[in-house]
């Protein structure tokens, strides 16, 4: 067997192996989101305005205990991915992020819950009046749903207070604006042809993605706001002597 051969094989299992852990983790995630999961699949079987609308607020009210603290124990398994620690057993790390996380999830996943419910009311009775409010009310929900990638991540990331975890959110989100913007497109994107067209992903991809292009961008600007502190106390430093 050649080399070229050698290097293919290795390339399909790695894609196979990669392919296995994010399906894994976004079942444990489906499976502790299963109230929610339910609903969901409800939502994509009907209809009837009445009944989303329902499910909706169904789910508004248990994202903050159900969807937020699942969601903080897969952020917590893909960070450990992004950084190269990969022989870990998925199942045990994502149960015990979930419950060192559970408290500080409720208590943040309730002022996104909060502030999603708003934006919400403000795009349903609002949004129609005119094209500047319909292109502001889009911008927002983008960057509504960035910030709140950005709260789980820095949740998993950093042991701080929810207030502080809650404002630091919201600076990575202001932090390159463009490219969050970019990023918040893409996947609400994702999210939208996987709800529509390849509904194949959502048991097995779909937030597992998501969560680990979420971290991988938190990290990376995580990464450079650390440099630039390390250079501004260096040049501090430098100038105090």
């Amino acid at each position: 067997m050649n080399d070229s051969n050698v290097t293919i094989f290795d390339g399909i299992n790695k894609f196979l192996e990669w392919s296995m852990r994010f399906a894994i983790l976004n079942l444990l995630w489906v499976a502790f989101n299963l109230p929610i999961s339910f609903l969901v699949a409800t939502m994509a079987l009907t209809n009837s305005l009445y009944v989303i609308t329902i499910n909706w607020i169904i789910i508004g009210i248990m994202a903050p205990v159900v969807f937020f603290p699942a969601t903080t124990a897969m952020f917590g398994v893909v960070r450990r991915w992004t950084l190269k620690d990969f022989d870990i057993s998925i199942t045990s790390s994502y149960w015990r992020y979930y419950k060192e996380n559970y408290l500080r999830s409720v208590l943040g996943g309730s002022i996104f819950t909060i502030l999603w419910f708003i934006l919400a009311l403000d795009i349903y009775f609002l949004y129609m009046k005119s094209v500047m409010l319909t292109v502001i009310f889009a911008v927002i929900s983008v960057f509504l749903f960035v910030a709140t990638n950005y709260f789980f991540a820095t949740l998993v990331h950093n042991k701080l207070n929810i207030l502080t975890t809650f404002k630091n959110a919201l600076i990575f989100t202001v932090f390159h604006p463009i490219r969050n913007m970019a990023f918040g497109i893409v996947n609400c994107m994702f999210i939208y042809l996987s709800l529509t067209k390849f509904t194949f992903l959502l048991p097995f991809f779909f937030g597992s993605i998501i969560a680990y292009v979420a971290f991988y961008q938190y990290n990376k600007k995580f990464e450079k706001i650390q440099h630039l502190k390390m250079n501004l106390r260096r040049d501090n430093d430098v100038s105090n002597r």
